[in-house]
C-alpha cells in the first residue's frame, strides 16, 4: 500500500481553504495561548474516542508550521542514531461544521541519521524481539508520513453522538553502504467510536480499535561477489548462526491489531467547576515475521497484550485550575520461535518444532498536578506542572542461551510555561522543564558465549542496560514569539511565530558493568501560523 504525496498536500490545501473562512475576525484573542491550553479545556481531545470531539465545545483552531529538529551526544541507546536531523512540515485543525466536529493533522518528516548499528529496522524499539541486524551500520536517510483524521456527528436525540478516526503512518528508509536495507512501513489503525450523554453530569464512551502494521525489508549488495552477513536476533541480543548473502535478502513484519476502550466522564458546574474522565482500555497485537518470497521461512510470531488506564480530575473557576491526573500501562510480550527443515520433494519448509522462546513484560505507572493561572478568552498567564513516575520492565530468553533482564526505574520532572501578552495580540511564551531518572533496581544475567554472539552481547545487551539503568538529569527550555496584523479592519486574524527549543540530558551515575558515559542534546526551531 503506497500513498502519494501529492494527494496528501492537494487535501490540506483544499482543508485549509475550507477552513480558514470560518475563522471570523477577532482582535482579541490570542491563538496561540488558546492552542496550548486546549487539552485541558476539553479532556475528551486526548482520548482515543473521535465522538469524544462532542464532549466539550471545541472552536475552530489550527496550526501549521514547518522547522527543522537536530540531535546529537553518546548518552544513547546502541540501536539508536549517533545523530539525527530532521526537516518537518505539520498542519492540524479542528473544525465544527454544522451541529459535527471535524480534526485533521498531517505531518512530514526528511530524516537523516547517522552511524546506527545492529539494526536494519526503522524503529527497533517498538516491541518485537524479531531485530534484523548487520555489523557494519552507517547512515540512514527515511521519509515519514503522518496522518490523523477524527469525525464526531451531530447528536442524536440529543443523546448520542457517533465517531470515527484513522491514523495512517507510512515511512520509508535507506541506507547508501552494504548491505544496504530498504525499507517500507505502512500501519493503518481505524476506530470508530461513540458517545453517549447519560444525563447532564454523567457521559459514556466506548471505542474500538482494528488495524495493521506492515514492514518489508530488503538487504541488497552492490558488489554481489562479496558475501554479506545478516544477524536474526530473538531477543536480548540472542541469535542463531549468522546468514549469509551475496545478493539479497528480504523479511516481512506482518502484525494486526484489536482493541477497545471505554471511557466514563462525570461533571458538576457551580462556583467551580469540576471534571472526572476516566479511560480504560486493552489492546492485543499479533504479529508474523517470514523470510524470503519464493518459499518463505518463518522467522518468529510475536504477540503483545497492552492494558492502559487514564483518569483524569480538574477543578477550574475563573481564575485558577488545578488537574491531577494518574495513568497506569502494562504491556505482556511474547516471542515464539519456529525451527524449520527443508524437505526437497515437497518444495516446502517444514516445522518440526515451535514453541515460546522469549517473554517480556513492562509496567509503568505516572501520576502528575498541574495548575493553571487562567486568563481571558481561554488563554492563560503561567502553568506549572509536577510529575512522577514508575517503571519496570523484565525480559527473558529462555533455551539455549538463557538471558533475564530486570529493571526499575523512577522519574520526576518539573515543567512550567510563563506567558507574557503585548500589544494586538502579539505575546511571548516562555517554556522550561527539569526532570531527573534513576534506577531502583536493575539485574542482567547472561552467559559469555564464543564469535558473534558475544559481539552482540557487547555491542547491543551491555550499552542497552547501561543506559536504561543510568541516573540522569535533563533540562530544557523552549522560547516563542507570536505576533499578529496590527490592522483592525484585517478580514482574518491569523497569528504567526517563531519559536526555539533545546533539551540536554546528561548522566549523572552508571552502576552496571558497561559504563554509560556523556549526554544527549537536542535542538529545534520552527516558524508558523495559528488561524
Amino acid at each position: 500500500m503506497r500513498i502519494n504525496l501529492f494527494v496528501i498536500i492537494q487535501f490540506l490545501i483544499t482543508v485549509s481553504a475550507v477552513a480558514q473562512p470560518a475563522m471570523k475576525s477577532d482582535t482579541v484573542t490570542d491563538l496561540s495561548l488558546k492552542w496550548q491550553n486546549l487539552s485541558l479545556k476539553n479532556p475528551w481531545l486526548l482520548t482515543a474516542n473521535a465522538a469524544g470531539l462532542k464532549g466539550g465545545a471545541v472552536p475552530a483552531i489550527g496550526t501549521t508550521f514547518v522547522g527543522t529538529y537536530q540531535e546529537v551526544g553518546d548518552f544513547r541507546r546502541p540501536q539508536e542514531a549517533s545523530s539525527k536531523s530532521y526537516y518537518t512540515f505539520h498542519s492540524e485543525r479542528y473544525q465544527p461544521v454544522k451541529k459535527g466536529v471535524f480534526y485533521g493533522s498531517f505531518r512530514f518528516e526528511q530524516q537523516k541519521e547517522n552511524g546506527i548499528h545492529w539494526n536494519d529496522l526503522l524503529d527497533p524499539y517498538r516491541g518485537t524481539p524479531y531485530i534484523l541486524a548487520d555489523s557494519l551500520g552507517g547512515d540512514w536517510k527515511k521519509q515519514v508520513y503522518k496522518l490523523n483524521l477524527k469525525a464526531a456527528s451531530a447528536q442524536i436525540a440529543d443523546r448520542l453522538a457517533l465517531g470515527a478516526g484513522l491514523v495512517y503512518n507510512l515511512s520509508t528508509g535507506a541506507r547508501q553502504n552494504d548491505p544496504r536495507p530498504l525499507n517500507y512501513v505502512n500501519e493503518l489503525d481505524f476506530k470508530p467510536s461513540l458517545l453517549f450523554e447519560i444525563n447532564k453530569k454523567h457521559s459514556a464512551g466506548l471505542t474500538g480499535t482494528y488495524g495493521f502494521y506492515k514492514e518489508e525489508v530488503s538487504l541488497m549488495n552492490n558488489k554481489s561477489e562479496l558475501l554479506q552477513k545478516v544477524f536474526k536476533l530473538k531477543g536480548l541480543a540472542v541469535h542463531d548462526a549468522p546468514a549469509l548473502f551475496s545478493n539479497s535478502f528480504t523479511r516481512l513484519y506482518d502484525g494486526k491489531k484489536k482493541g477497545a476502550d471505554v471511557q466514563y466522564a462525570w461533571s458538576q458546574s457551580g462556583s467551580s467547576d469540576l471534571k472526572w474522565l476516566t479511560s480504560l482500555g486493552w489492546e492485543d497485537y499479533s504479529e508474523d515475521v517470514r523470510d524470503g518470497v519464493t518459499k518463505p521461512t518463518n522467522g518468529g510470531k510475536f504477540n503483545q497484550t497492552t492494558y492502559h488506564l487514564t483518569s483524569t480530575l480538574q477543578r477550574s473557576n475563573s481564575g485558577w485550575m488545578q488537574q491531577l491526573q494518574i495513568s497506569f500501562l502494562k504491556k505482556e510480550g511474547k516471542g515464539r520461535e519456529y525451527h524449520q527443515t527443508y524437505d526437497p520433494v515437497s518444495t516446502v519448509w517444514i516445522t518440526t518444532f515451535e514453541a515460546i522462546f522469549y517473554t517480556s513484560e513492562a509496567t509503568r505507572a505516572d501520576i502528575s498536578w498541574e495548575l493553571v493561572k487562567q486568563a481571558e478568552y481561554d488563554g492563560f498567564n503561567w502553568k506549572v506542572k509536577a510529575s512522577a513516575g514508575y517503571n519496570k520492565y523484565g525480559a527473558q530468553y529462555l533455551y539455549t542461551a538463557p538471558v533475564s533482564q530486570n529493571l526499575e526505574t523512577a522519574n520526576m520532572r518539573l515543567d512550567g510555561q510563563k506567558a507574557w501578552s503585548l500589544k494586538s495580540r502579539n505575546s511571548i511564551l516562555l517554556s522550561i522543564n527539569a526532570g531527573y531518572q534513576f534506577p531502583l533496581t536493575n539485574g542482567l544475567d547472561y552467559t559469555l558465549k564464543q564469535g558473534s554472539a558475544n559481539q552482540a552481547i557487547n555491542k547491543i545487551l551491555l550499552p542497552d542496560h547501561a543506559y536504561l539503568a543510568a541516573s540522569a538529569v535533563k533540562a530544557g527550555l523552549a522560547i516563542q514569539y507570536t505576533f499578529a496584523s496590527n490592522k483592525p479592519d484585517a478580514k482574518f486574524h491569523n497569528q504567526f511565530y517563531i519559536k526555539g527549543s533545546g533539551e540536554i540530558a546528561a548522566i549523572q551515575k552508571s552502576e552496571t558493568a558497561y559504563k554509560q558515559t556523556g549526554n544527549r542534546q537536542n535542538f529545534a526551531l520552527t516558524i508558523g501560523a495559528f488561524y
